[in-house]
């Protein structure tokens, strides 16, 4: 089988381009990915990115060929019409693009990562089509929430728009952005069915089984895993740091997450690193970058505390994987972990970030408690948790399933 990615450029693709073979970023991407490759199905790709190359592929299952188009869009901070040219321009570059490595290619499904352009080549084409939601949902559910379903439509058309149109499946993952509730809200009565809402699976490793690719840091110290935006709030656990550092705690700081990104996110990261100036925190505050799962287990395992404190969607990846690892967790109480989380049985939930202190203070105190903390959190895991195998074949067998489905397919 023969399936076209049209996606934006992930981490976990660029790196691989550039030339890493420890895959960071999305696993939900690159997993499946490479799970439809290793069951020989060739997979071909129409990028939206802001990754010129040059390509240097390290990895022997993906090829330069594959690479069928990189549209080459960096980030820009334009407003007004000017930021709508550049939307427009982009949408019928992508679509043009699009149409054109199809044209010669027989594809037997068009996975849609970005959504509508897809959905319309395929319906051109007559390529069956899924369409793959992640964690941005919450947005469109806010909005909905405010203004009403209709109202939302006109502010996020493209999101709209992708409902209306042909699909053969809609997966988006149950990370607590409230994706279910915008399918329902948007999507025609009789395409209820083709909705997939799944939460996300991880690999499950002890400790020992994982590559030391940095090293541990010999201090006490809290983690915070995400990639910078606003909405990830790397802010609060600066606020912790403070705090804890007013109490006599002289505990370090270690953030993970990709420091590069568009104007907005290159303007938060300032925001942090002069807030960190201003709390006299520079030496207790360090920035590793992305890293890979395995790197993220090992510093979340020997962390005092890992902080999840984001304003949406903290039933993430990341939950997952420091979780399974036996990681102490401390997050902001949203109602989105209430099915892992047994507060001060196996982790935190917190209301803000005086809360966190205090928690931190009973680990710091209390190594029997800590101890237990962790057990109790690596059991949870193990039983409530999917493995990627489990979840990430479910979503190969779906492809499969749908293009199986198509015993006539032709371009």
């Amino acid at each position: 089988m023969r399936i076209l990615y049209i996606a934006p450029m992930t981490i976990s693709l660029e790196n691989i381009l550039k030339g890493k073979t420890q895959i960071e970023g999305i696993p939900a991407f690159h997993l499946p990915l490479l799970k439809l490759i290793q069951k020989g199905h060739e997979v071909d790709f129409v990028l939206l990115s802001n990754f010129k190359g040059p390509y240097n592929i390290k990895v022997n299952w993906l090829k330069k060929e594959n690479i069928i188009y990189n549209i080459y869009m960096p980030y820009s901070e334009k407003k007004g019409m000017l930021r709508i040219h550049r939307k427009v321009y982009r949408f019928f570059k992508l679509l043009f693009c699009s149409m054109k490595a199809t044209k010669g290619n027989r594809y037997d499904l068009i996975y849609d990562h970005i959504g509508v352009v897809g959905q319309i080549v395929a319906a051109l084409r007559g390529i069956p089509t899924g369409v793959r939601w992640y964690g941005d949902s919450n947005f469109c559910y806010a909005t909905i929430s405010k203004y009403g379903k209709f109202i939302a439509a006109f502010k996020h058309p493209l999101s709209y728009i992708s409902f209306q149109l042909p699909y053969d499946f809609f997966l988006i993952t149950d990370d607590h952005s409230y994706g279910d509730k915008v399918y329902e809200a948007w999507a025609p009565k009789n395409k209820s069915n083709l909705l997939y809402f799944w939460k996300s699976g991880i690999e499950m490793k002890e400790i020992d089984q994982c590559q030391y690719e940095i090293e541990v840091p010999n201090v006490d110290y809290i983690f915070y895993a995400a990639r910078f935006s606003r909405w990830k709030r790397q802010d609060r656990a600066i606020e912790v740091l403070k705090e804890m550092h007013l109490r006599g705690r002289k505990i370090h700081l270690y953030f993970a997450g990709h420091l590069k990104g568009g104007p907005s996110s290159l303007s938060y990261i300032e925001e942090l690193k002069a807030k960190i100036k201003e709390y006299e925190l520079n030496d207790y505050v360090h920035f590793l970058g992305g890293i890979s799962q395995d790197s993220l287990k090992i510093i979340a395992n020997y962390s005092k505390a890992t902080l999840l404190m984001y304003d949406i969607a903290n039933l993430c990846n990341i939950f997952y994987e420091v979780l399974s690892i036996g990681a102490v967790v401390i997050t902001i109480d949203t109602g989105s972990l209430d099915e892992f989380i047994y507060n001060g049985k196996n982790g935190f939930l917190v209301k803000n970030e005086k809360e966190a202190c205090n928690c931190l203070e009973l680990i710091l105190d209390n190594p029997d408690l800590e101890k237990r903390i962790k057990e109790n959190a690596k059991k949870t895991a193990y039983e409530k948790v999917m493995t990627a195998d489990e979840r990430f074949e479910k979503e190969v067998a779906l492809i499969e399933s749908v293009i199986n489905s198509y015993p006539n397919r032709s371009i």
